[in-house]
């Protein structure tokens, strides 16, 4: 089901007015807000996975408790979608066989996997790669993470066997990466160091993706948001997995209407949960 909320990078009601405080959505306020979701949930005030109106009022009395903060229920709204694609790109992540994990469970991938994984999915505006906030999963796991999973596991496809065109296997590369991070952290890494030959077959290693293709995925997104598969949305992550192969981006360019390639990608997630 296409999500009818959209999510705005900079939140609208961020800015304080007379009335409420201006969001500082922190890990500490982000675990509260998370908590108070779970709560309302819990108390049926969450019916078909999305908050009413009860429960964002609730929710904004027990954080202005917890924080001092008065926000609007608007941006309690906003703060619950951007939430839900948070989750969104956790889970297609996590499903990602490609992917390695570091010792505290974070996401190991390449910066360029990073770049093109959050370009094609809507996160990343105008390659400002630092500006997203999945990129906390290529540091740590959110310790609400299990909130999270509560709120949105009913509501939320995995992509499980979905790959982004153009990955390419370079775990050779990571482990030099691990090392610049625990040096940037000031952290000792206990890891043997590449020999000259391995760091020489890392460095020349190149993405397997030619412009041809990068552009046909381009126009195969393009199409699917004009059809209604917006940023964030099940049918928009299942439009990724499915375009990372030509079959799949030919015949979506060749079904004529808007309705029926929307009607296409929704049956692709329905399969796609019926196999599990």
């Amino acid at each position: 089901m296409v999500d009818e909320e959209e999510m705005d990078d900079e939140d609208e009601d961020s800015e304080p007015s007379n009335k409420y405080d201006k969001t500082n959505w922190s890990k500490t306020n982000t675990g509260i807000f998370c908590e108070l979701a779970v709560e309302q949930m819990r108390l049926g005030n969450c019916p078909s996975g999305k908050m009413n109106t009860r429960g964002y009022k609730e929710m904004v009395q027990k954080f202005k408790e917890r924080t001092n903060l008065n926000h609007a229920p608007k941006q309690f709204r906003n703060r619950w979608t951007q939430c839900k694609k948070l989750y969104t790109f956790y889970k297609f992540t996590m499903s990602q066989s490609g992917l390695g994990r570091k010792p505290n469970g974070a996401i190991r991938a390449l910066e360029k996997w990073w770049k093109k994984t959050l370009r094609y999915s809507g996160f990343l505006k105008k390659f400002q790669l630092d500006s997203s906030e999945c990129m906390k999963f290529s540091k740590f796991i959110p310790h609400y993470i299990d909130e999270l999973h509560e709120m949105y596991h009913n509501v939320v496809v995995d992509g499980t066997s979905s790959t982004i065109a153009g990955d390419v296997n370079e775990e050779e590369e990571y482990e030099e990466e691990d090392e610049l991070e625990a040096e940037e952290d000031g952290n000792d890494v206990d890891a043997s160091p590449l020999s000259n030959s391995s760091r020489k077959r890392s460095s020349s290693t190149k993405d397997t993706t030619s412009k041809g293709e990068d552009n046909e995925i381009e126009q195969s997104l393009k199409l699917a948001r004009e059809c209604g598969a917006t940023d964030g949305t099940e049918e928009f992550f299942m439009a990724i997995e499915l375009f990372a192969t030509r079959y799949n981006r030919t015949v979506f360019a060749n079904i004529n209407k808007n309705e029926a390639r929307l009607t296409w990608l929704k049956m692709k997630c329905i399969g796609n949960k019926s196999s599990y």
